[in-house]
């Protein structure tokens, strides 16, 4: 009996560390057929007293022929995963950032609900470069008028990521894009567990309109208690019935 009661407690440790599932998509938007300027669901300021303005539905075709969405927050707005990750998570979304020198377009993580500390990986600067961070602002290309999709692989344990960026738009990575692999993100987030996901357009207070699309998250969950204590509770169930059985 010891033997199997040690046997649930290695199994809850276990799952509690390497979660449930398989990782999953978690995250999913787009905004097709949502109608035009609607605010976006599920998004809120980081800096209401500041800018309470949310991201908005745009109904301007440009990608790939859709509507899509507009931001034009320099405090940025952010968006809650409807359930916290931790472990491997990618991240994938399409950008179209204002051309100009007064706009600062940035994808930025949030993590432990630090909404304050939102830390951005990617994005435009006001002097029209793509940049990704590692964990200095690191430029690689020049703001070309088009929308890319960019895709980031992420670990919170290492805060190591690989990061993906479509120079020929063509949907797909290849060795024509901009690829940069086990970029360092920065030691001070590591270990972190992340919690959402922001954006922002705009420079020195004021807003600008940049647009993106296409956002999807996916990852391992982290297990809720109750589900761990669920978990338990049937192990030692069981080994109480073998038990009896065996009597």
């Amino acid at each position: 009996m010891k033997k199997l009661i040690v046997m649930v407690f290695a199994c809850v440790f276990f799952f509690g560390f390497t979660g449930l599932a398989d990782a999953a998509l978690i995250l999913e938007e787009t905004y097709e057929n949502l109608p035009l300027g609607s605010a976006l669901s599920g998004w809120l300021p980081i800096e209401p007293g500041n800018d309470s303005s949310l991201p908005y539905v745009q109904g301007t075709s440009y990608n790939n022929g859709t509507q899509g969405a507009a931001i034009s927050n320099d405090f940025g707005a952010w968006r809650p995963l409807p359930q916290p990750l931790t472990g491997k998570v990618i991240i994938e979304i399409w950008m179209d950032p204002k051309v100009g020198s007064d706009t600062n377009n940035f994808f930025s993580l949030i993590f432990d609900n630090n909404v304050g500390g939102h830390s951005g990986i990617t994005g435009k600067n006001d002097s029209d470069r793509w940049k990704y961070q590692n964990p200095y602002e690191t430029f690689f290309d020049s703001l070309d008028g088009e929308g890319h999709n960019i895709r980031i692989e992420y670990d919170t344990e290492t805060a190591i990521y690989d990061y993906y960026w479509d120079r020929d738009r063509d949907g797909d990575f290849d060795s024509q894009d901009f690829i940069m692999l086990n970029v360092d993100f920065g030691i001070g987030h590591a270990g972190r567990t992340l919690t959402g996901i922001g954006i922002l357009s705009g420079r020195g207070g004021g807003g600008t309109t940049s647009y993106f699309d296409d956002l999807r998250v996916s990852g391992t969950p982290i297990p809720e208690p109750a589900t761990m204590l669920l978990l338990g509770s049937g192990l030692i169930g069981l080994a109480g019935f073998r038990r009896r059985v065996r009597k």
